[in-house]
């Protein structure tokens, strides 16, 4: 599933913290901005609060949020 910069906003996260994340894990921002990145690539960092985002957005993604 692919995350996507609107996944971001819509959960609440900043976007300045984002892409400080991205940069830190080696996540091309534009490229972020432009397509998404893959949840699996975001849950293999371990933060925590990046695992909830993944969570929240299947959930909604799948009806159960």
């Amino acid at each position: 599933m692919m995350i996507t910069i609107d996944h971001v906003r819509a959960y609440g996260y900043c976007g300045k913290v984002s892409k400080e994340f991205a940069d830190q894990h080696n996540i091309n921002w534009w490229s972020f901005l432009r397509h998404g990145v893959d949840s699996d690539i975001l849950i293999g960092t371990g933060n925590a609060l990046v695992i909830e985002l993944v969570k929240k957005v299947q959930e909604n993604e799948h009806g159960h949020g």
